[in-house]
């Protein structure tokens, strides 16, 4: 099974989320917004899929690597918005990294990046593809 973990764990701040940025509360305020895009972890017979929604990246921006069956998923960007008024996402930098099983042809691993979403492929190794059940005569 694919499982996956966060590199940048979120704690919360109790002093700002009552006191600050402004006085009032802000609901948006920023360590409100989650800065990692949200994942799927897609299983189908011959393969896993990793899909990250990044929106208003490019292919460029990406980093991939595999280390000791970690995949991590990074991307450095200065940000530029200005004036804006209200934020509430913001993927300009961010590390997530997921554990793959060893059942994963690692050498065959796959990733594009159309439409905002982030799609890794990852084939399984023959092994580890179920077979449908065979009949066996009997002799």
């Amino acid at each position: 099974m694919l499982v996956r973990y966060e590199n940048k764990p979120s704690i919360p701040n109790l002093w700002e989320d009552f006191f600050g940025p402004n006085l009032m509360g802000d609901v948006y305020h920023k360590s409100r917004v989650s800065n990692l895009p949200s994942a799927n972890i897609i299983e189908e017979k011959d393969k896993y899929f990793i899909e990250l929604a990044a929106p208003g990246l490019e292919k460029a921006d990406f980093n991939i690597k595999l280390s000791e069956n970690v995949l991590t998923v990074s991307v450095e960007k200065e940000e530029n918005i200005e004036n804006a008024t209200q934020r509430e996402f913001s993927y300009t930098s961010f590390s997530r990294g997921f554990n793959i099983p060893e059942t994963i042809q690692n050498e065959k691993i796959k990733a594009e990046y159309e439409n905002g979403i982030l799609q890794i492929a990852l084939p399984k190794k023959e092994e580890a593809i179920i077979k449908p059940p065979r009949e066996i005569k009997i002799s």
